[in-house]
């Protein structure tokens, strides 16, 4: 990388390294250099809200992405993916950022939510969460996706919909991290029971009792009888 980047009070530096030619950018509250330093991405907060600009140090155009709710970059710097605010629902939307710039849609709603992105080691694919909104259920629910083939044609998966019917009728994903393998195999997330969330009458547990009757989604760690840790086999 060419560039040498720091924010001084709220304004970004960026220096040419090889050239000595520098550039400033206002209003800048971080950075972050991606695909292998050809592009500069600064994060922006003003009103509350958030906002992206990214910026192709070769050919010198900008971008800017507004209302942003979450963001994350790739670990290998090669993919942003961000969440942006539409009215009452949301968008999340991938950006190629190597020698094209190659803008991707996954999904929108104009009601729910999109949340909880999550990289795999790799950086060829990651975890997310959509946050349902039915206005009869006060739990916050939430479906679980994994996304690859970005710059190409997007792969999006879901877990089994036998294991999504049994698991509505007793419990629910709640918001939490994800974590996905080293082999990019499984996606380790929490469920929680409906029945003891509703009646708040659960306490943690250092017991650990495995549940390895569902087999579209072994195995389970059950914390307490309102937590229980689950697994993803995404290629099951």
């Amino acid at each position: 990388n060419k560039w040498f980047g720091c924010t001084i009070t709220g304004t970004l530096k960026l220096v040419n390294l090889e050239t000595g030619k520098q550039q400033s950018f206002p209003k800048t509250s971080r950075f972050l250099f991606a695909g292998q330093g050809r592009y500069v991405i600064g994060v922006q907060n003003a009103d509350g809200k958030q906002s992206l600009w990214i910026k192709d140090l070769k050919s010198d155009k900008n971008f800017a992405i507004k209302n942003v709710n979450e963001f994350s970059l790739s670990p290998d710097t090669g993919v942003l993916a961000v969440v942006s605010q539409i009215n009452d629902g949301s968008a999340i939307k991938v950006y190629t950022l190597k020698n094209s710039w190659v803008e991707q849609q996954i999904l929108a709603s104009a009601t729910n939510t999109f949340m909880g992105l999550a990289w795999d080691e790799t950086g060829k694919g990651f975890a997310f969460l959509e946050e349902m909104h039915p206005n009869e259920s006060p739990l916050k629910e939430h479906k679980l996706y994994y996304c690859t083939g970005f710059g190409k044609t997007i792969t999006l998966k879901t877990p089994p919909s036998q294991y999504l019917d049994s698991l509505s009728q007793t419990s629910y994903i709640p918001l939490s991290r994800l974590f996905i393998s080293a082999d990019n195999e499984k996606i380790f997330f929490e469920i929680k029971s409906r029945k003891t969330c509703l009646e708040n009458a659960a306490e943690r547990s250092d017991v650990q009792i495995w549940n390895t009757d569902n087999t579209a989604v072994p195995p389970q760690q059950r914390f307490s009888e309102e937590e229980t840790c689950s697994v993803w086999l995404i290629n099951s």
